[in-house]
């Protein structure tokens, strides 16, 4: 490509300008001055160029990464136990500070650094004040529990939903009118003497109650029309009493001091541990004792700091792109030039390489018609997007490190599409629908739960996934992740525009209410089918996007720059791949779920790349999702809508499969010629965090890495129909045309 040439050319004239007022690498070190940033000269404007030297191989102490696991793994359990008064996250978060007391008493602080060790005492010092903390919570909550003795019952059932368990909207409907009636009786309690600053916590704590009564009668009101039916009048008539008994504890007290009744006054004295029984831990297993000296040992990039002082010079990682000008990334490529590449370690190159291939993307993105600037186009859809163009697509091509033409995209797709239609023929068959593969389809879409069973159906496919990969040792699963996973229900407003379920920490569930039409209600369960969703939960949650966000977080931090989809959902899409391949779906209805929405991958690659092309219109996509696929037409529209938006990269819909391609063919590559296991191959995979998954190839392989290092894995085994200059061109270098013998053939 032009772009590329002239690029290179540009660097290479700033690069011998920068060379003549930038001292090399040694003389810093020899000379003892301070480094300065140096300044060259490109297109008549002077370059700033940072002196990234003293960042390089700088290290944070080895407690740094204990830290950041104690904060991450308490941030999920925070999320998760959200309510002080619960006696449940009482026991809890004392169990997880017990564990980390008894992890760091492993550790001989007298063997750390000043910096490590400061870090050590530090955590010491905040975990026992978080322990302080509970026993204050637990005094508080003692104080005021004369006045509030419903508060049992409302945290009660505040638990059992967070645990998902079946309910019975009769028996919940009898706990609720049991519910006004414990509060009416409290009134007797609550008008004994008590002290103003005890009554006034007690009405926080009954606000607090209330809100938790609130949140729990949201999730199931309207998605499950029995519970409605059961439930709406006791819950306004407890509601109502809540809101009178908080109003009631903040009125004031009598001038005496006093009326009928016994007296209860505070205790400071109260002992958190004889507050009330603290119940067992529940979640099927022991909580993990984190090893903190496997944490303290874990790799370090010598360039990680370079990484981040980039991230905060530009502005974020947010977006793909920047408000910065072309001077400033011409001055960071030729502060790079100047780093010895050479001295690094494995990690350090690979960053080295994934940052320059950052910054080249983000400088070329400069070129480029912004958003704004595309030409709309517009249909009788109603549907607006702003085609990117194929030069367009070749420069986001070259930033995710995909070596291929956008046409060569799509032909993948078709081969793939073509695959899944000959699957779908089989499973129909055994159906007994011949090769109408889409009357069969038609049939698994009438397969949904009634309604109100959306949330156990999707709680009962998250453990068996769950169960599926532990059994077969496929990734690591840490304690927390399986236990701080959330469900809350997608409203009806968010349906229109994502009429499928979507997940990671909190999966939200797509499911009709009665304010929905009649016809959106049915496309809305269709789309939503037991095999449908039983396809794709363990995309959401674990072992995908769930898992993934919780050990990158964990892991290689500074990565989170290089953040692309072909990682974070061709990993979720992989596993798609994957568990097909080790026989995951048992009957042909549960295969119809599968191969449904691997057509819907390759169908996002088709009409995504071909509308940038300009090729296709968004009518022309909705039709093909309904006619190819055979979406509801409704999920269709929507599935099309969102793709444009803007709130989309123009490669993120076909990021999905082909990243799990990439992945599929590495995982050929490594794990089925017996170099890797499959645990050590995927959770690799995640610790290494989000980078394009090429890039996930050199880490994991020991290839050797140059500092002009580029994109060159042809990771599809044949592409039919691409022409020569389309294969030279792709991702606007030109690339090794040596297939990969390790390609993917589904």
């Amino acid at each position: 490509m032009k772009w590329f040439v002239h690029l290179r050319i540009a660097l290479i004239a700033a690069l011998l300008s920068a060379y003549f007022s930038v001292p090399a690498l040694g003389q810093q070190a020899e000379t003892g001055a301070k480094p300065q940033a140096k300044t060259l000269v490109s297109n008549g404007q002077d370059v700033a160029v940072p002196d990234l030297r003293p960042l390089v191989g700088k290290r944070e102490n080895e407690m740094r990464a204990v830290v950041l696991r104690f904060d991450e793994d308490r941030g999920s359990l925070n999320r998760f136990y959200t309510i002080s008064l619960s006696p449940v996250r009482q026991a809890r978060m004392r169990l997880f500070y017990d564990d980390w007391l008894k992890a760091l008493s492993t550790l001989d602080s007298t063997t750390l650094n000043s910096d490590a060790r400061s870090e050590y005492d530090g955590l010491r010092e905040r975990i026992q004040k978080d322990l302080s903390l509970l026993d204050e919570d637990a005094r508080a909550n003692a104080e005021v529990a004369p006045f509030v003795p419903f508060a049992s019952t409302i945290l009660s059932l505040d638990d059992r939903r967070r645990r998902i368990e079946t309910m019975d909207p009769a028996k919940a409907a009898g706990t609720l009118t049991g519910l006004a009636v414990q509060i009416a009786q409290a009134r007797n309690t609550q008008g004994i003497l008590r002290e103003k600053a005890v009554s006034d916590r007690a009405a926080t704590t009954v606000d607090t109650l209330r809100s938790v009564l609130k949140n729990w009668f949201g999730f199931y009101n309207d998605y499950d029309p029995l519970f409605t039916w059961w439930i709406a009048q006791p819950y306004r008539e407890a509601d109502k009493r809540l809101q009178d008994c908080a109003a009631f504890l903040r009125e004031p007290l009598p001038s005496n001091g006093s009326s009928a009744g016994s007296s209860i006054s505070s205790s400071s004295s109260v002992n958190p541990a004889e507050v009330q029984p603290i119940p067992p831990y529940q979640s099927g297993k022991e909580p993990e004792i984190p090893d903190l000296k496997e944490l303290m040992s874990s790799p370090h990039s010598e360039m990680s700091g370079v990484v981040q002082r980039y991230e905060s010079e530009r502005g974020g990682r947010g977006g793909r792109g920047s408000a910065r000008s072309r001077e400033f990334f011409t001055g960071w490529l030729a502060a790079l030039e100047q780093l010895d590449f050479d001295s690094f370690g494995r990690d350090a190159k690979i960053d080295y390489i994934l940052l320059r291939n950052r910054i080249e993307y983000e400088r070329h993105r400069l070129d480029l018609p912004s958003q704004i600037d595309r030409p709309l186009v517009r249909d009788a859809s109603g549907i607006a997007g702003r085609p990117i163009g194929r030069e367009g697509l070749l420069v986001e091509l070259a930033g995710e490190m995909v070596p291929y033409a956008p046409e060569e995209l799509i032909a993948i797709a078709e081969k793939e599409m073509a695959w899944c239609e000959t699957e779908l023929k089989k499973a129909s068959r055994k159906m007994g629908f011949g090769d109408d593969w889409k009357r069969a389809v038609e049939k698994t879409k009438e397969l949904h739960v009634e309604p109100g069973k959306q949330p156990y159906l999707i709680r009962d496919l998250a453990r068996e996934a769950i169960d599926f990969i532990e059994k077969r040792n496929l990734v690591t699963v840490p304690e927390i992740a399986r236990e701080s996973w959330r469900m809350i229900m997608m409203t009806p407003e968010r349906q229109l525009v994502n009429p499928f379920f979507t997940g990671g920490e909190t999966i939200s569930v797509s499911y009709p209410t009665s304010t929905m039409s009649q016809e959106a209600k049915l496309q809305s369960m269709r789309g939503n089918n037991i095999h449908f969703a039983r396809a794709t939960v363990f995309h959401e949650l674990i072992p995908g996007h769930h898992l993934q966000g919780f050990m990158a977080a964990r892991y290689n931090t500074h990565r989170r720059l290089f953040q692309t989809p072909f990682w974070g959902e061709g990993w979720a899409l992989y596993w798609e791949l994957l568990l097909w391949d080790m026989n995951f779906p048992k009957t042909p209805e549960n295969r119809i779920g599968m191969l449904f929405w691997r057509m819907h991958r390759c169908a996002r690659i088709i009409f995504s790349l071909s509308f940038h092309l300009g090729k296709m219109t968004p009518q022309q996509c909705v039709d093909f999702l309904v006619d190819r696929v055979g979406h509801e037409r409704e999920n269709a529209a929507a599935e099309v809508r969102r793709s444009f938006n803007g709130s989309y990269t123009p490669l993120y819909q076909a990021a999905y499969l082909l990243g799990g391609i990439q992945l599929r063919s590495l995982h050929k590559e490594l794990v089925e010629t017996g170099k890797m296991s499959n645990r050590t191959f995927h959770d690799a995979i995640l610790k290494g965090n989000s980078m394009p998954i090429e890039m996930v190839r050199v880490s994991l392989t020991n290839q050797p890495l140059t500092r002009d290092y580029a994109a060159n894995w042809k990771f599809y085994s044949s592409v039919p129909g691409a022409t020569a200059s389309q294969r030279t061109s792709a991702g606007g270098r030109r690339m090794n045309s040596q297939a990969d013998p390790t390609a993917h053939i589904p």
